[in-house]
């Protein structure tokens, strides 16, 4: 009985050390943590959307076409900057609220209090990692991984036709169009597994 327990405990220890204490880095592993780090993390495109009353960018047409908003007392506002300009009255629809949980508010400070004017910042695509494309040892340094990543155009995106994905000197964005990026990133190993050092844009 005890030699089974202790056989037991062998395995689960190897296991164990397989999947978190192993000496390589593998090519999964370089890419769950290169997607989980912070710095890679804030690599959304978002439009902005203003409810209530308000002048409105032409896309906000496209959101009431998707069914997220309903736009009254439309008409023409015009401005020196643009004559043309458009001014209604927005409000989310049923899908819209339901929607609006995967969507930032980013009033300042946010207003609850009166819900039909509110500032959402709605994602359209988001920077993924495409392949991990090698792994190398830099002596004295730590293990080197380059990776390609580029931008992928959630469903509501895909409505726009990629309209707003334009180039960005923010290096945080999503790269324009199917173009991707090549970059790097450092990893060490300590006595509990690998961890992400640091991402080389």
């Amino acid at each position: 009985m005890l030699c089974q327990l202790a056989s037991l405990l062998i395995l689960v220890f190897t296991l164990t050390c397989l999947s978190g204490c192993s000496r390589e880095l593998s090519r999964a592993r370089s890419k769950s943590l290169i997607v989980a780090q912070k710095e890679f993390m804030p690599g959304d495109v978002t439009i902005e959307l203003v409810t209530g009353f308000i002048s409105f960018e032409p896309y906000v047409l496209l959101l009431e076409q998707e069914g997220l908003v309903k736009i009254t007392n439309s008409r023409k506002c015009g401005g020196w900057i643009d004559p043309n300009s458009m001014c209604g009255d927005i409000n989310l629809t049923e899908k819209g609220i339901k929607a609006s949980p995967g969507w930032v508010r980013t009033d300042t400070p946010p207003t609850p209090v009166i819900p039909s004017h509110a500032k959402y910042a709605i994602p359209i695509a988001s920077r993924v990692v495409k392949d991990i494309d090698g792994i190398r040892e830099e002596p004295m340094v730590g293990t080197v991984a380059t990776f390609t990543w580029g931008c992928q155009v959630n469903d509501l995106g895909k409505t726009f036709k990629g309209i707003f994905l334009r180039p960005s000197p923010n290096r945080w964005t999503c790269p324009f169009g199917d173009r991707l990026n090549k970059s790097s990133a450092l990893f060490k190993r300590y006595d509990d597994g690998w961890r992400l050092e640091q991402i080389s844009w």
